[in-house]
């Protein structure tokens, strides 16, 4: 009786040293508050404040901060979800007042585009579609013009984006707007 108190003692001891000695391995938690930027592009200045003040099931914004300087419309969002990215970024499109919502790129250009002809501001950003620009303006706010400033975002330096907008139909030249980089 006493051997068998003994082995029992001993096996319980190893296995409470061997369980102290192995780390816990934790399980990443699915539904856990996870926060990332976005840059959010607005219909109207008053959108944004409608936005902050809409309750938006799941997503929390914690900061808000101008994309680019003297761009009134564009802004970088960092929001706190439960919910995925995908599912987050899709839920701020559909609000109201919101153009598109995207996820942070490494790169933010300003490119000055010209058209071989005068365009409106939605045939601009038609034109300039398959580049997926963030904002496309006309200089002085005129309907038609050939002239726009178009704000990408990108992964990929501007030495790749430009020779791919100059690339597209009809445009004749496409340059760094120096005023406004961000890198």
């Amino acid at each position: 009786m006493a051997v068998r108190r003994r082995v029992v003692f001993v096996s319980l001891t190893l296995g409470l040293f061997v369980a102290c000695r192995q780390p816990e391995t934790s399980v990443p938690d699915g539904n856990a508050v996870h926060e990332f930027p976005v840059v959010v592009t607005f219909e109207t200045a008053e959108s944004l404040e409608n936005l902050q003040d809409a309750n938006l099931p799941g997503i929390e914004v914690a900061d808000v901060r101008a994309a680019l300087p003297g761009v009134e419309s564009v802004f970088e969002l960092q929001i706190q979800t439960r919910l995925s990215r995908a599912a987050a970024l899709e839920r701020l499109s559909h609000t109201p007042g919101v153009g598109s919502a995207r996820p942070v790129r490494e790169h933010r250009y300003s490119v000055l585009v010209e058209f071989g002809e005068p365009l409106s501001v939605t045939e601009a950003e038609h034109r300039l579609a398959s580049l997926a620009p963030l904002l496309v303006r006309s200089p002085g706010g005129r309907d038609r013009s050939s002239y726009f400033e178009a704000v990408f975002e990108t992964d990929a330096a501007a030495t790749a984006l430009l020779p791919r907008l100059s690339a597209l139909p009809g445009v004749e030249l496409a340059e760094l707007n120096q005023q406004y980089q961000q890198e």
